[in-house]
Formats: structure tokens, sequence, C-alpha cells
């Protein structure tokens, strides 16, 4: 049994990393955390929370730990490996993406788990890059 457990988790890493699709697996569990003390608090509206708390979008993104990103969002972005993806996140984002990320926590407030849009972005080098998000809430 443990081999079969051990050969699975085996195959599902490596379609991760080599599926042609870039892709990023976040743990916003301290943003979900966060949201559940809004809703504590008697927060109703989020959208209004946070035009009336502009920082707090900021400190919520900064919150997000990224668990794992495949080959194709490395060469996205131009990098070669997680840890210096995490260190050049801040340097990379952009409004676009700050608002994106806005987008994805109403939808979390909503009940909601999966969104869809365009985005803008920065690379690694500086260039503007421009793709197709699909925000996914994995069941736990």
């Amino acid at each position: 049994m443990q081999e079969e457990l051990r050969n699975s988790e085996q195959r599902f890493r490596m379609l991760f990393e080599h599926t042609p699709v870039a892709l990023l697996e976040q743990d916003f569990t301290a943003v979900g955390a966060w949201l559940d003390e809004l809703r504590a608090a008697c927060v109703t509206d989020l959208a209004d929370y946070l035009a009336k708390h502009p920082g707090a979008l900021e400190d919520q993104r900064r919150r997000v730990r990224f668990k794992g990103l495949n080959r194709s969002a490395l060469t996205m972005v131009g990098l070669t490996d997680l840890e210096s993806f995490t260190q050049r996140v801040p340097e990379m984002a952009t409004a676009e993406i700050l608002e994106a990320f806005r987008q994805s926590l109403e939808a979390l407030w909503l009940g909601r788990t999966r969104r869809v849009g365009e985005l803008s972005y920065q690379d690694a080098a500086g260039r503007q890059r421009h793709c197709m998000m699909h925000w996914t809430v994995a069941p736990i």
C-alpha cells in the first residue's frame, strides 16, 4: 500500500512539473483565517471593508504562501526555482495583480471556488507579460 501511494504521488508530481501550462500552488490558510476574523467582527461587505482599509489588501497578499510552481510557471516569469520566485514576487507584482487578488478575496468571501480572468504581470526581467488566469480552490 505504501509503495502504491509513493508511486501515485511521484506520478502526480511528474504531471505537475511537466504540464505545459503554468501551475502555481498557493496556501491561503492565513488569509482564510483573516476572513473568518472579519466575519466574527460582523463585517458583512468585504468590498466596503477593503475600500475603507486600503492597506489590508496588500497585507493579506503578503500572507499567501507559494507552495509550488511547475516548470512552465517558472519559465513564464523567467526564474528557476520556488525560492527565487518567492523572493521576487513583491517586485514583479503590478496593480493588476493586486486587483486580481482583491477579486479572488471577494470570491472566497462569497463562497466561490473558481475565477477566470486576464492578468498582466512583470517577469523577472521587468517585461510586461499577459496571461489568462484560472483560479481554483482545491477541495481539502
